[in-house]
């Protein structure tokens, strides 16, 4: 996986502060509607990706 998008629909569920872990994904594109972010599969495989739980 490079990219996840969040957008209304995620953000409605999961809130806006789903990626606590900067290292693990970073935003790559944004506006007032969604956010696309790159994520780092080192960091993955590292084990650094934390998300809070829904």
């Amino acid at each position: 996986m490079q990219y996840v998008f969040y957008g209304p629909i995620e953000r409605n569920r999961y809130g806006s502060d789903l990626f606590r872990n900067e290292s693990a994904a970073a935003p790559g594109f944004q506006n007032d509607v969604v956010t696309v972010f790159r994520v780092n599969q080192s960091a993955i495989e590292r084990d650094e990706f934390s998300t809070r739980s829904p």
